[in-house]
């Protein structure tokens, strides 16, 4: 009887399957996060690209369009709508806002500058928990 037991007690087979079965959880999420953190970062570049391009058209717009009065700058639509075509991240809905230079609320180092800002938010979801995370770009362009 006792010798059955020690046999019992060291036979190793079905180690790998109990190994893999603790293994595999931690696994499985560590590549469920990298797969998100990839996605969050390519819409964080994407919203930075497309506020930055905005801001050049937006400039460029009140270039081309200068007249003998003064400058025309482009309406928040036309501008919002440019950075809206610009963006090629997740469709997460982000919020465009332009504001021409020395509007109120423009945040740029210089008063002549126009300023485009992008907010979004990019919801993880994990089946148990689904955290928000806040994604903002700005761009100011002279």
């Amino acid at each position: 009887m006792m010798a059955r037991q020690l046999r019992f007690w060291a036979c190793e087979r079905g180690a790998v399957a109990v190994e893999f079965t603790l293994v595999l959880p931690f696994c499985i999420f560590l590549i469920i996060g990298s797969v998100y953190i990839s996605l969050a970062l390519y819409t964080q570049t994407s919203l930075n690209a497309s506020v930055e391009a905005a801001a050049r058209y937006a400039s460029t717009y009140a270039a081309r369009y200068r007249t003998q009065a003064g400058t025309t700058y482009p309406t928040s639509t036309i501008v919002t709508t440019y950075a809206q075509g610009q963006y090629k991240g997740l469709r997460i809905g982000p919020t465009f806002t332009y504001r021409q230079p020395s509007q109120t609320g423009n945040t740029c180092a210089q008063i002549t500058m126009h300023q485009v800002t992008a907010t979004a938010d990019f919801r993880v979801i994990t089946g148990i928990v689904n955290p928000v995370f806040h994604l903002n770009a700005a761009s100011c362009y002279p």
